[in-house]
């Protein structure tokens, strides 16, 4: 899907590009001067973004060039991996090196639906959402901006389409909102959404159209962590066993 911006503000979008091309400089002094295997060797054994560097050095050289080529036209048209990189690019720095070098690596499996991705893949996806997910409110964020969503009449006629029950839009919101309620917005909801089987499609439509358009408009600070969570939750609705590993909140 392609992502259409108004004219009006092409002169924001020409100070984003002149930020995301100082961002281009960054990335290719620092994320690139080394190679990868030096990056590696340096790491501890028990560091969380030991990746393959074959893998790693595909991924970014793809986002080098295509970047290097699109920017000029990126806030014209985005194509929903162009609006991921675009994130990965904009909101780079240092510290976040090795969680970018990570992220890179999952957008090819997501493009082919995770074919390849095996367990081992699984269970590394599931320790970065664990790692990440509560000191950066990516649970809350994701499902309140679905939630908003929701709420508005945004592809109403594709909403109607996939309800199992045949409702209209007006319907559908009011019982969504029914649905929603007064429950906290926390791990165990977002189980209940995913496992949802009327909602829980609505969701993930949500996430594959709208949220990488809504995070790269977004104040968030952390983008990197709720990419992670994006790709998990995604990545949930093809593999169920993964929605178990969602752990809920515990008080101390």
């Amino acid at each position: 899907m392609m992502v259409k911006f108004e004219e009006s503000q092409n002169a924001l979008h020409q100070n984003i590009i002149v930020k995301m091309e100082d961002q281009q400089l960054i990335y290719n002094r620092e994320f690139r001067s080394e190679s990868i295997e030096s990056q590696n060797s340096s790491c501890s054994l028990s560091s969380p973004f030991l990746i393959s560097s074959s893998l790693q050095q595909n991924s970014l050289d793809q986002i080098t060039n295509q970047q290097s080529s699109d920017l000029p036209k990126l806030f014209e048209e985005l194509s929903q991996e162009q609006m991921i990189q675009h994130i990965l690019i904009s909101s780079y720095s240092p510290q976040h090196k090795d969680l970018c070098q990570y992220l890179a690596t999952l957008i090819p499996f997501y493009k082919n639906e995770w074919k390849g991705f095996n367990d081992d893949d699984d269970n590394y996806l599931v320790y970065c959402f664990n790692y990440y997910k509560e000191a950066n409110n990516t649970v809350k964020n994701l499902v309140r901006s679905f939630i908003t969503y929701m709420k508005k009449k945004c592809d109403s006629l594709i909403i109607e389409c996939m309800d199992s029950e045949n409702k209209d839009i007006t319907s559908i919101q009011k019982n969504f909102k029914k649905f929603v309620g007064k429950q906290s917005i926390n791990n165990n909801f977002l189980q209940k959404i995913i496992q949802s089987d009327r909602y829980g499609i609505q969701f993930q439509y949500y996430l594959k159209v709208y949220s990488f358009h809504w995070l790269a408009k977004s104040k968030i600070t952390n983008k990197y962590a709720h990419l992670i969570a994006i790709f998990f939750i995604l990545r949930c609705f093809s593999n169920q066993t993964l929605i178990d590993e969602i752990t809920a909140y515990k008080k101390d």
